[in-house]
């Protein structure tokens, strides 16, 4: 039976329930996981991500994480279209650059209150300059919030011996 997480961006599917009772000196320790496959904003990734849920006890049940891995690849273009219906606010150098190693967590401020989510990738890529291959490690970061959408690209660019920070926020058309 799946679960509805995320109104048409995350449904949980494929459910096994693990429960760990831990009583050492009647403390009375129970964690409960649910491990899980779910399409996650289809539009974007292609292939289905393995995700775990955790439950805490507190009054009743609740869920406390939501937490899921994709190892397939993204191009960066696809990503920023993929959430804001444009990629325009992507330079058409970056465009075509392929992030994997993706996580994905989903957490709610109060009990009861929707979810919100988040999700990151890494790439590493070469950037032909002149005679030479300048070397970057890259990340990608997106979070949706009921206050819209944040996309930052950033990492470190090798120049010989010299490693320089960049960052790039790719949630406006015309950022820098």
């Amino acid at each position: 039976l799946p679960w509805t997480v995320i109104s048409d961006v995350l449904v949980l599917d494929g459910l096994t329930l693990q429960i760990q009772t831990v009583d050492p000196t009647g403390l009375d320790w129970t964690q409960v996981l649910i491990s899980a496959t779910a399409q996650f904003l289809p539009n974007i990734f292609t292939g289905e991500f393995d995700f775990a849920v955790g439950l805490q006890k507190q009054a009743s049940w609740e869920v406390s994480t939501v937490s899921g891995t994709y190892y397939g690849v993204v191009d960066l273009g696809s990503i920023v279209g993929g959430i804001l219906g444009s990629q325009s606010s992507v330079p058409p150098a970056l465009n075509a650059i392929q992030f994997s190693n993706f996580g994905v967590n989903a957490t709610r401020g109060a009990t009861g209150s929707p979810f919100t989510y988040s999700f990151y990738g890494s790439a590493q890529v070469a950037f032909p300059i002149l005679d030479s291959q300048l070397v970057a490690q890259l990340y990608v970061a997106v979070s949706k919030t009921s206050n819209g959408s944040s996309i930052q690209l950033s990492g470190a660019l090798a120049v010989g011996d010299q490693s320089f920070s960049l960052s790039l926020d790719l949630g406006t058309a015309g950022s820098k």
